[in-house]
């Protein structure tokens, strides 16, 4: 066995008996995108409102949020006619929708994150997978690299690892997204490798693209692999960058500590093995969830009675029909529902045994039986046509 597949060996073995991830308390920026997203840009001093000279440009972008996901935070925690406090103070706002691309050139209209995190950095669709290329494969400058070739200070903060796609985008040029460590990258983009003259893997190009300030997770990739090649062949990628001048923190102590970063002596803060922990985690999406109950929220239902509510609610049993335009009787049912607890939980199992009606297999049933129905109407009718006037 080769030296170098030893090693390989032994970083899968370290892999397997990993830590917990390492959690920290400090305020980042997700950025990954999907094919439609929102970003919110800080205009103040762009001049666009004033003269003031243009100082800092900061760019926010949403893991999958569109216009949708902004409408339904601002409806569920300020009401319809509400205002979000920070996107919707904003001065401007613009749209625009990215779709990529397959290698041939033609359309895809569900661009994966990969593509559009390039479309967003270098302005060129591409196929699904690729960071920072187009679909022939040759790199283009990012919006970070572009800024650091003009002599400004840049950063990049992520809640993912700062291997993830949409981070990756803006600092590294591979064929493949999961070319994140050197060992995968002469595996599945040969033609990035070190060792065929390429740029590397991700978290190599995230060494040499050198932005200012780096922080987000991804410490496992850094920590176990090494580089297959080149002046650090052999060394980790955190020993290498450490070798290169980079402050390496991987705690808020020691990101505390930072007074400040720039090309001499660069910051990285990798805080987390992979992505770093979130607050809430909903439940997971399966194949069998259409298959499962309901989610029984035991709400009753006030509504005005109108088309089709007489079917949903049966007054006084699921919950109260009000007459349109009964406001008093309408705010004396909120009233009843609010304080009176056991009236409440009668309503909304009652009307959850109702929503058993609308279940799959009753639904089913009843569209077989109306189907039968149908049929043998058709079978009775061609029988009655098909007979002798008396």
């Amino acid at each position: 066995m080769s030296s170098s597949s030893s090693r390989r060996g032994a970083r899968r073995s370290r892999r397997r008996s990993r830590r917990p991830s390492r959690a920290i308390v400090i305020v980042v920026v997700l950025l990954a995108v999907f094919a439609t997203a929102a970003v919110a840009v800080s205009t103040t001093g762009l001049g666009l409102d004033d003269d003031r000279e243009t100082r800092n440009v900061i760019l926010f972008i949403g893991d999958g949020m569109g216009d949708s996901e902004i409408t339904s935070a601002r409806n569920y925690e300020y009401g319809s006619d509400g205002r979000l406090p920070g996107i919707d103070a904003l001065p401007h706002d613009g749209r625009f929708t990215v779709h990529s691309l397959t290698r041939n050139g033609e359309p895809d209209y569900v661009a994966d994150s990969a593509a559009a995190a390039t479309a967003w950095a270098t302005g060129q669709q591409t196929y699904d997978g690729a960071i920072g290329v187009d679909v022939d494969g040759a790199a283009h400058p990012t919006l970070l690299e572009l800024a650091k070739k003009k002599g400004l200070r840049t950063g990049n903060v992520t809640t993912a690892s700062v291997q993830d796609a949409t981070p990756a985008a803006q600092m590294a040029h591979v064929a493949k997204r999961s070319c994140q460590e050197p060992e995968d990258t002469s595996d599945n983009c040969p033609e990035n490798a070190l060792e065929s003259g390429g740029k590397g893997s991700i978290s190599e190009q995230v060494l040499t693209t050198r932005p200012d300030v780096v922080l987000g997770g991804g410490l496992e990739i850094f920590e176990d692999e090494e580089a297959e090649s080149g002046e650090f062949a052999g060394v980790t990628l955190l020993d290498q960058a450490e070798r290169r001048g980079f402050q390496v923190v991987q705690d808020q102590t020691a990101l505390a500590a930072v007074d400040e970063a720039d090309q001499k002596a660069p910051l990285l803060g990798l805080f987390a093995d992979g992505h770093l922990p979130v607050d809430w985690v909903g439940p997971k999406a399966t194949r069998t969830g259409g298959k499962t109950p309901a989610v029984r929220c035991a709400t009753p239902v006030i509504a005005a009675i109108a088309t089709g509510s007489e079917s949903l609610v049966t007054d006084g049993v699921t919950g109260r029909l009000i007459r349109p335009g009964a406001i008093d009787l309408f705010c004396e049912a909120l009233a009843h529902y609010c304080t009176d607890e056991d009236a409440r939980r009668a309503a909304g199992e009652a009307g959850f045994q109702a929503s058993q009606r609308y279940g799959w297999d009753a639904v089913n049933h009843e569209l077989a039986e109306a189907y039968m129905r149908v049929i043998r109407q058709h079978n009775e009718g061609g029988r009655q046509q098909r007979s002798p006037v008396p």
